[in-house]
């Protein structure tokens, strides 16, 4: 699925091969935390991740506290929502990767707040600031 998204990357009009581009940069992202997750599984404990700071601002995100893959799956839904065939390749993608012991798998079955983990309809889903999809969006849908 992703040597698809590729071929759209590299192939289609801007507008589809930026859509394709934003799935095939997201999945390249969750095989590399896998490949870390492999190479030094012992590393590895969802329950002791906790927020830190990176470097400028840069932070990691506390397992009970992220909003960052609910922020991610609001912008994907709104984008890809309207294109049928890329928004099925990404929603065949984001269900295998929850059906599968991904990172991102590990971390929402520790969470307090599972549903903000890359929900394939974010709809109805609060933000740590209380916001639903429908609220920062329905200007732009008339929803």
């Amino acid at each position: 699925m992703i040597s698809i998204c590729d071929t759209f990357v590299d192939h289609a009009n801007k507008r589809r091969g930026s859509r394709a581009l934003s799935i095939t940069m997201f999945f390249t992202m969750l095989r590399l935390s896998e490949s870390v997750k492999c190479a030094c599984p012992a590393n590895i404990e969802p329950k002791s991740v906790e927020f830190k700071i990176l470097y400028d601002g840069m932070t990691t995100f506390g397992v009970d506290k992220q909003d960052t893959f609910l922020n991610l799956s609001r912008r994907a839904y709104y984008i890809l929502s309207s294109d049928s065939f890329l928004f099925g390749l990404w929603s065949a993608m984001i269900n295998k990767m929850h059906n599968n012991k991904t990172v991102i798998f590990d971390f929402s079955s520790q969470s307090k707040v599972p549903e903000r983990y890359m929900p394939l309809n974010p709809r109805g889903i609060k933000d740590n600031y209380g916001y639903i999809y429908e609220d920062l969006y329905s200007s732009i849908l008339n929803i």
